[in-house]
């Protein structure tokens, strides 16, 4: 991208980091978990005394204000939304050092451009390795620049970071770092032997699988195994799942609970989640069990095996596969001292892995990190 470094401003040398995130749809409301995950980290790095600030767009009326500690400036979503996101990364620039994307689509490339041109530092969330599969040529030119130019690019999943390698990206600039929680106090009590209280959270699409979660539990029922299962999510598909239902004869156990802002009052409540899915990446609502300790039966995709541990990985499964899926459940039912040392495992691990201030820190010493690097240059 030598054709650009003409135009590039020139900036001051600055030590302490100071971060603008954007995220086209950072909350409120929160839309879904890499949202969620945008607002964690700019929760926890102002917490640690960084200057943080968010960008992103109007939503449902929401104007520019602080939300939980957070100052979040919001620009129109209309015709004009390049012009408003432009004007804005480049108002800031006086003011901030790093500019964090975690929206991958258009604008958040366009919004990586546009940073890149006016001095900041660009960390860009690379958050899977699909993102570069069947590109338009206006994508695929887009992809370029922001390869070219972005100092780091955060990824969750050694497949993206050996597929970012893949096409000459150096690992100097691939951060692989987990996404964070907010820990709590683990839930730890007991199960009984002959009866499960499992959830279920996520959309309700083909790639949830939640057919295969369902199928499993009319298993357990054949197995002489109690269960309730609660669905808490919406989708396309939940007419089909109630059906399918209805259909094994088991309405009064199976609950449909749409849409729900308080997941965590429904795993606190829960023995164990599964999570069915044939895609992953890294799951917040995995990593949401682990801050409390709720035992975790899943599918071998993505990110889950490096979520759940060496000892978690006796829990997980191929996808499509409700025979495996009933019998991860069955044996924690059967076994309630593995039901409880799975729990303490997750907790005692994720305390080291995943909390929010681990993951914050981590940010942190790359931040300084690339500050450090990009003066070093500026000076010789």
């Amino acid at each position: 991208m030598k054709a650009f470094n003409n135009f590039r401003i020139k900036t001051d040398k600055t030590r302490k980091p100071s971060v603008l995130m954007f995220d086209a749809a950072y909350p409120p409301p929160v839309v879904g978990g890499k949202e969620k995950q945008a607002h964690l980290l700019a929760k926890a790095l102002k917490e640690m005394g960084l200057d943080v600030e968010a960008l992103s767009y109007i939503h449902n009326g929401n104007k520019s204000a602080p939300y939980e500690g957070v100052y979040v400036e919001r620009v129109p979503n209309t015709i004009l939304s390049l012009v408003f996101v432009f004007l804005a990364i480049l108002k800031k620039r006086s003011r901030f050092n790093l500019l964090h994307i975690h929206t991958p689509s258009r604008i958040g490339r366009f919004a990586a451009l546009v940073g890149w041109l006016a001095g900041y530092q660009v960390i860009f969330k690379f958050p899977n390795e699909y993102l570069l599969d069947n590109l338009r040529a206006v994508d695929r030119w887009f992809w370029r620049v922001v390869l070219s130019t972005a100092s780091l690019f955060v990824v969750l999943e050694n497949k993206t970071k050996a597929r970012l390698e893949s096409i000459n990206v150096g690992n100097q600039r691939i951060f692989h770092v987990a996404n964070g929680v907010c820990m709590g106090p683990l839930k730890n009590r007991s199960i009984d032997h002959n009866y499960v209280k499992l959830v279920f959270v996520g959309r309700l699409t083909a790639q949830k699988c939640c057919d295969q979660l369902i199928y499993a539990c009319d298993l357990l029922a054949r197995r002489g195994i109690h269960f309730h299962l609660e669905i808490v999510g919406d989708g396309p598909l939940r007419d089909e799942l109630q059906s399918l239902v209805r259909e094994l004869g088991h309405e009064a156990n199976i609950s449909f609970l749409g849409h729900q802002s308080n997941i965590f009052s429904h795993l606190t409540t829960a023995d164990v989640l599964v999570l069915p899915s044939e895609k992953e990446g890294m799951s917040n609502v995995i990593l949401e069990a682990i801050s409390i300790g709720v035992p975790v039966v899943a599918t071998d995709v993505g990110s889950v095996r490096s979520q759940v541990g060496d000892f978690g990985e006796q829990f997980l499964c191929e996808p499509y596969n409700p025979d495996c899926l009933a019998d991860k459940i069955e044996r924690l039912v059967k076994n309630p001292q593995l039901y409880l040392e799975f729990g303490q495992y997750l907790h005692t691990r994720g305390h080291k892995i995943f909390s929010m201030d681990t993951v914050a820190s981590q940010y942190v010493e790359k931040y300084f990190e690339l500050l450090k690097k990009n003066d070093s240059n500026r000076s010789h």
